[in-house]
């Protein structure tokens, strides 16, 4: 059987997240999170939902009337999606839409002025908040970045230095540099297999090869090795030079407000998050290092604050938080990868972090208090997501880390926790299940918290992934006891969009179209044999792939539930099954102009990532990789 539809049936049967699809999409919690009883806080103070109902919320921001703008990002781990927009909650209470479209995920979301700027997968859009008559405008102003779908690293939110120059960070396309087998479940590799992270700067590479194994090519899996800044299965050579790219990966970039002059300005980051200017002028940004999986793995690998320097180097992907890839305390538990080595010959002088957190406790957004009133004047509070182990650790259980809020000051070193939560990372959580965002408001001072809602990590024979819950997200607000407050005096409650699932069909069709491509190869090879054993070979062969599109098909309908998106993708899936399961199935009569694969392929171009051709001619390599639907077979 095809790798990726035998890899495909076994996670689609387990429930795996990825271009197999986790069992069906979840449904909304009917009972709005607003307990506190779990929160921990310091004498004094106390917690209160504003706003529930959201679905994926990435980014909060206040307007100068304090309106509270929010985005939700339409993507979330787990590869379920919905509607990206962004939605403006007046202080009376009212939430008004203001624009949608946007391409999952919305990192964040910065009001400078009367132009909020988006930041969503690949793009950096602007909404005019003072355009005339009806809906605002929104407009594209930074295209083209390497920010791939079902990938875990996109481009952050935005930030302005004094001189109003914005910046942002863009995250790197795989985990520790080298694309291996786990992409599969991520969901990106079968769309894009010749993207590969770049580099800011040349580099010369070691020759350092890490395992994997086929899961892309037709027939049965084969072992494979790969290099860094490399297509997947393509395996580097010692001494050969990687040149830069014009729009390099994991690295920070500078433009002017409108998003002319852009150019890069340091390098060496894995994925970031947290991006803000803080009181003192500098560039502040969360950066999340490596995960214990694939066949570079890393373990213990902390996340760490760095201050945005020009012709930095932050040190990925052979340094972790400043710290050698090579050191001890990084040595991976996970059994199908390699122990790290140096990938990069000669490296250039490494930036130190200001602050290294807790391993996997995933340290997000981030702001300054300014009020006395609240305390803490001029102190960094910064969220914390909260672990996604065993996903990221080896698929070992450790213990859950993060899920709260902490104060920092940066210069000193300190760091203390403000906000705990007992009972984390669980759906019964009564309190803020996943800190991803926080605000000060611009009048009160009080501290508002985003909370991204219900995302579990599952770990036995029904699930394994991640298990994010729409309608779970929260606002909280947290304030002094003794002290009122200026807005938002009644809880708001934001109607949810329905979520889409195209992407998971898309996925099991990719799948498909493999499978009846490998079954193509074994029909042509027998019809050009007059060997009877070579042909009885090929045409069990060819069956057998033929026969696994069915048992997918059935699979995927079976675990997707009622909200998949249809546009005719079931009507489909039930002729493939049909199809597979007929007694006439024969691969003598298997053609390329079969009309069932003609289906299968006007389905996938009907559904094209938008980025697809973009990347293709600015990152594919000459080798192995050719456009998509064009190699391993022509026809």
């Amino acid at each position: 059987m095809n790798a990726w539809i035998r890899g495909a049936a076994l996670l689609l049967a387990l429930g795996i997240g990825g271009p197999a699809v986790s069992a069906a999409l979840p449904d909304a919690h009917t009972v709005e999170n607003t307990a506190t009883e779990d929160v921990v806080l310091p004498e004094g103070y106390v917690i209160e939902p504003v706003v529930t109902g959201l679905t994926y919320p990435t980014g909060i921001e206040f307007g100068p009337d304090g309106s509270l703008y929010l985005a939700e990002a339409g993507y979330s781990y787990g590869q379920h999606w919905t509607h990206s927009r962004v939605l403006r909650i007046r202080p009376d209470g009212t939430v008004l839409p203001l624009a949608h479209g946007f391409k999952g995920p919305i990192m964040g979301i910065t009001l400078r002025g009367d132009q909020l700027y988006v930041s969503h997968r690949g793009t950096i859009s602007v909404v005019d908040l003072a355009a005339s008559g009806g809906r605002p405008r929104v407009r594209d102003i930074v295209t083209g970045l390497p920010a791939l779908p079902n990938s875990g690293h996109f481009n952050s939110r935005v930030a302005f230095d004094d001189n109003g120059k914005m910046y942002f960070a863009v995250g790197v396309i795989t985990n520790s540099g080298v694309p291996t087998f786990e992409e599969v479940l991520f969901g990106w590799l079968p769309d894009f297999p010749w993207m590969h992270d770049a580099p800011a700067k040349d580099v010369t590479l070691t020759g350092s090869n890490y395992p994997t194994v086929d899961v892309l090519g037709p027939g049965t899996s084969k072992p494979l090795t790969g290099g860094a800044y490399l297509p997947f299965g393509t395996p580097s050579k010692e001494g050969q030079t990687i040149p830069a790219h014009s729009r390099p990966t994991g690295a920070i970039y500078r433009a002017n407000p409108d998003g002319t002059g852009l150019e890069v300005i340091a390098w060496g980051i894995r994925s970031p998050f947290g991006f803000a200017k803080g009181p003192d002028g500098r560039i502040y940004m969360t950066n999340h290092e490596m995960d214990d999986r694939g066949g570079r793995p890393a373990a213990n690998a902390p996340d760490s604050l760095i201050v945005v320097e020009e012709n930095a180097w932050y040190g990925w992907p052979d340094y972790i938080a400043g710290i050698p890839i090579t050191d001890p305390r990084f040595k991976p538990n996970f059994p199908l990868g390699k122990r790290p080595e140096f990938v990069m010959k000669n490296h250039p002088p490494v930036t130190q972090p200001l602050v290294r957190f807790t391993p996997h406790a995933a340290d997000m957004g981030f702001d300054w208090s300014h009020s006395d009133r609240f305390g803490h004047r001029g102190e960094m509070f910064m969220v914390e997501f909260g672990t996604g182990e065993p996903i990221t650790t080896a698929l070992r259980s450790e213990p859950k880390v993060g899920f709260g809020v902490l104060r920092l000051n940066p210069e000193r070193g300190t760091r203390e926790s403000f906000l705990d939560v007992r009972n984390p990372g669980m759906e019964t959580t009564k309190g803020p299940m996943r800190p991803i965002d926080v605000r000060f408001h611009p009048r009160d001072g009080d501290l508002y918290l985003l909370d991204f809602g219900v995302m579990t990590v599952r770990l036995s024979l029904g699930q394994v992934g991640f298990n994010p819950l729409p309608e779970t997200g929260t606002v909280w607000r947290v304030r002094r006891r003794d002290a009122s407050s200026g807005g938002f005096n009644r809880l708001v409650r934001v109607d949810g969009e329905d979520l889409v699932s195209w992407w998971m069909a898309r996925s099991t069709m990719v799948g498909v179209e493999k499978a009846l491509r490998s079954a193509l190869l074994y029909a042509q090879k027998m019809r050009m044999t007059d060997d009877p054993m070579l042909r009885s070979r090929w045409r069990e062969q060819a069956l057998t792939e033929m026969r696994s599109v069915g048992g997918v098909a059935a699979i995927f309908k079976r675990t997707s539930g009622p909200k998949v998106h249809d546009n005719g993708t079931r009507m489909l899936l039930s002729d493939l099954e049909a199809w597979a399961s007929s007694p006439l199935l024969e691969p003598m009569r298997l053609h390329a102009n079969e009309p069932i694969l003609r289906r299968v392929r006007e389905w996938l171009q009907g559904t094209e990532w938008p980025e697809k051709e973009y990347l293709f001619k600015n990152y594919a390599v000459s080798g192995r990789w050719q456009r998509p639907l064009e190699k391993d077979l022509a026809f």
